[in-house]
């Protein structure tokens, strides 16, 4: 688990950017909030050991490393093979599951706790040079992006977790 708790910025994507879109929308996400993650010009997001326990992590993410407009989100905590809830900006609250499978994947399992939005899985795989391929996967919608190592971004809200 170690290897993913760092920070990583988009770099590119690895499949068409409309397949995004895709899946935000299959997933219930509205359409302003699609454009304004779809206009996220230099998204990151870090995953972080808790200070405080360290069985616990936070996924933490940013629309840009700073700037009026830009939105910082936080996951967790989480523990690893452990359910636990996670609330959307929107206010919809899943049921979210966090898996270590094998050295180099990270799998998140979004479950709607009223099974009225489908379930998300995201996988965040380690890859080549360092980076990490973000797969996000929603009934049968997927779309990959890869994210290089980035310098560490840490927010007083950060440091206290």
């Amino acid at each position: 688990m170690e290897a993913f708790c760092k920070t990583f910025e988009f770099s590119s994507f690895d499949t068409d950017k409309g397949e995004l879109e895709k899946v935000y929308k299959s997933w219930g996400l509205n359409f302003f909030a699609r454009k304004g993650i779809m206009a996220a010009s230099t998204p990151l997001f870090r995953i972080k050991q808790s200070s405080k326990d360290a069985t616990q992590y936070f996924i933490i993410s940013r629309s840009a490393r700073s700037g009026l407009t830009s939105f910082r989100n936080c996951d967790g905590p989480m523990k690893l093979d452990e359910e636990c809830t996670i609330s959307r900006r929107d206010g919809n609250q899943f049921k979210a599951t966090l898996k270590l499978t094998g050295d180099n994947i990270l799998e998140q399992t979004m479950v709607h706790e009223k099974n009225e939005i489908p379930t998300m899985v995201i996988t965040r795989e380690l890859i080549e040079d360092g980076k990490l391929k973000l797969t996000e996967t929603c009934e049968g919608n997927s779309a990959a992006r890869i994210y290089a190592p980035a310098d560490q971004v840490e927010s007083k809200e950060d440091e206290e977790l």
